[in-house]
């Protein structure tokens, strides 16, 4: 059914999992809907290094409920937490992209809240930080 009170904008979200992605901001429910956005599973498509400009541009959004594929949706909290921890991460290899994988990892840990979800779990930090690295490289 259309309502036309509803807003449905759409953009582009190329990046860490694909160049090819869409995002969905629903403005009225203040909800953005990224699919596989937020997923490295390091194709060749994929970009780690996205993932930050990603984040700031949901982040500008002032979501207050994300929806990352493959799961249930999330709070704004929930969301704030990524964010710092993506911003940390990135300032981290940043500072020293000659550190080794385990020397970030030790330094800035996988929080335990986020590791709890299918985005963000202690596999796929392990392997963007590599990414990040390699991409730095």
């Amino acid at each position: 059914r259309h309502d036309p009170a509803i807003t449905v904008e759409l953009f582009p979200r190329d990046g860490v999992h694909s160049d090819d992605g869409i995002g969905v901001w629903l403005p009225e429910a203040r909800a953005v809907f990224l699919g596989d956005a937020f997923y490295y599973q390091g194709t060749s498509e994929g970009r780690a290094g996205r993932l930050l400009e990603l984040v700031e541009r949901v982040d500008a959004l002032g979501a207050e409920v994300f929806a990352p594929g493959h799961e249930r949706e999330h709070d704004a909290e929930a969301f704030a937490r990524l964010r710092d921890h993506v911003r940390g991460l990135f300032a981290a290899v940043e500072a020293d992209a000659d550190q080794d994988v385990e020397a970030i990892q030790a330094a800035f840990p996988l929080p335990k809240a986020l590791a709890r979800t299918t985005f963000l779990d202690a596999k796929t930090h392990r392997r963007l930080i590599q990414a990040l690295l390699r991409e730095r490289g």
